[in-house]
């Protein structure tokens, strides 16, 4: 991962749009910085209104990191490694403290 981490609000959504349909890691915290979700994506918009609308945890959402990243598979690399050292609240998938796979 050769690109700094930006941090948005949840509700930022130009922020959010700047990305377009770049690939990304992103990273969800609480307001106490607690690690809630980390994800990858080529649409972050898109992926985080569908969070917002089916995810329970959305509203403890405080605050969300990105990384771009120069393609898919580097963002799904690193958002392996994260989830997998990390162990987020609530990633299922790659997270060993909630039983997950990878």
């Amino acid at each position: 991962m050769n690109q700094p981490w930006q941090e948005f609000l949840p509700e930022d959504t130009e922020g959010q749009r700047a990305f377009g349909r770049r690939p990304v890691v992103y990273a969800m915290f609480d307001e106490g910085g607690d690690l809630l979700y980390v994800g990858a994506t080529n649409t972050p918009a898109y992926r985080w209104t569908q969070h917002r609308r089916t995810q329970p945890w959305w509203p403890t959402v405080h605050r969300i990191a990105v990384a771009a990243m120069s393609d898919r598979h580097e963002a799904h690399v690193w958002e392996g490694r994260i989830i997998g050292r990390l162990q987020p609240r609530y990633n299922r998938r790659g997270n060993p403290r909630a039983g997950g796979w990878y």
